[in-house]
């Protein structure tokens, strides 16, 4: 084996164990003995203690700058490829797509996370509802490319699209939409913006607040 390739097996097994572990920190769960259970040894965590990337006091784990950094970097690389799976291709985990993205989150680079997320619309939840991290792109007023991915509210009059996601943290809302049919896989159609945004599903005309269109991601029609 070279050692190109020895050291792209080495780059992936750091970046694995920083994922698992910034993981953990993400639901609050610090103690060595919480990533333990993933198979992390002391001496790969000391590793990471060694490097600069973590710190552990009594016990628990904390990142620092270094490691907090790479792991954002990371797993908005690796939620942004499961988004990408997800809404554009349509392709779910039962089709092998949690080992391709594994797989591919360590080989992306900024520029193809920066279009991929510009893409998608800048997502801020994976298909999972957990956090993707902002990237340089998001902070951009003027995109240069037209989403394929946007908010219902996004779309032009007479313009369809297929609901791909609902990104809303409020579960009365969530429960809201649903019950009017506002699902993802469902094909929507906007009649209006104001002075309320109307949304046609078949024969059905449905009228909403804004802050409500504005929860409902579709891919555009004819966007593939």
């Amino acid at each position: 084996m070279s050692k190109k390739e020895l050291d792209l097996i080495e780059k992936e097994r750091h970046e694995q164990l920083i994922e698992i572990v910034g993981v953990h920190l993400e639901k609050e769960e610090r103690r060595i003995e919480d990533v333990q259970r993933h198979d992390i040894t002391i001496p790969r965590l000391k590793e990471l203690e060694s490097s600069n990337h973590i710190r552990i006091i009594d016990e628990e784990i904390e990142f620092t700058k270094k490691g907090e950094r790479e792991f954002l970097d990371l797993i908005r690389r690796h939620r942004l490829t499961e988004r990408l799976m997800h809404d554009v291709l349509d392709l779910t985990e039962e089709e092998g797509v949690k080992d391709f993205v594994c797989k591919v989150e360590h080989i992306l680079t900024s520029d193809v996370t920066d279009s991929i997320c510009t893409l998608l619309g800048h997502p801020t939840i994976c298909p999972h509802g957990r956090p993707i991290p902002k990237g340089r792109c998001c902070e951009i007023n003027q995109q240069e490319i037209r989403p394929i991915i946007t908010q219902a509210n996004h779309l032009k009059p007479g313009e369809s699209g297929i609901i791909t996601f609902i990104s809303t943290a409020d579960h009365d809302k969530m429960d809201r939409l649903a019950s009017m049919g506002l699902v993802p896989g469902v094909e929507i159609k906007l009649h209006q913006l104001k002075p309320a945004v109307v949304l046609i599903i078949g024969e059905t005309v449905l009228s909403m607040d804004t802050d409500y269109a504005s929860a409902v991601y579709v891919r555009r029609k004819n966007s593939r």
